[in-house]
């Protein structure tokens, strides 16, 4: 038992590093996909003027503090992503570009595979189940089948011993086709 609440807890501990470090293709990724403004759009705010960025709404949303009214608050930041020349409206370019930043992340070893797995099967959920991301979804699985079992029926003969090279092989693919 103990096992799995160290599982657990690692999962959480690298899923609240993760957030507290978002970058700009995070951000369009999320407004393209309509989810909700919270601390983590702040901090991007604030580090974004660490790096001297410098404009209006970047400024008030950089200094925005709970509760986060959503509409208000996707105002300031469609003006903020705007004033920095940001777009975000091509959602399946900027998904990508996120989705492809998750996957480098995940092979440089920044990224735990179970978070960066995880957001893409989020992503997957969110995009009515797009076919290119149905991988990634299943890996998802095999692997947290695999952490506390020593079979999964998620990805045809997967186990414990090559799981890791199964991920590494396919996210190595997906970039290839999709970045650039």
């Amino acid at each position: 038992m103990a096992g799995a609440e160290t599982i657990w807890l690692d999962y959480n501990i690298s899923k609240i590093n993760s957030f507290m470090k978002l970058s700009t293709k995070a951000i369009l990724a999320f407004r393209s996909l309509g989810r909700d403004i919270d601390e983590q759009w702040v901090d991007w705010a604030v580090s974004m003027m660490l790096q001297n960025y410098d404009t209006p709404h970047l400024n008030i949303l950089a200094g925005i503090s709970p509760p986060f009214y959503q509409t208000e608050l996707m105002f300031i930041v469609d003006k903020a992503l705007k004033e920095l020349g940001l777009d975000w409206s091509d959602k399946g370019k900027v998904v990508k570009e996120y989705i492809v930043e998750l996957l480098e992340k995940l092979l440089s070893g920044e990224l735990s595979k179970k978070f960066a797995l995880g957001e893409i099967k989020d992503i997957y959920v969110e995009e009515d189940y797009k076919d290119d991301l149905h991988d990634f979804y299943l890996l998802y699985y095999a692997l947290d089948d695999l952490e506390t079992s020593e079979v999964q029926w998620y990805w045809n003969g997967a186990d414990r011993k090559n799981i890791d090279k199964i991920i590494t092989t396919v996210s190595i693919s997906w970039i290839q086709k999709y970045s650039g």
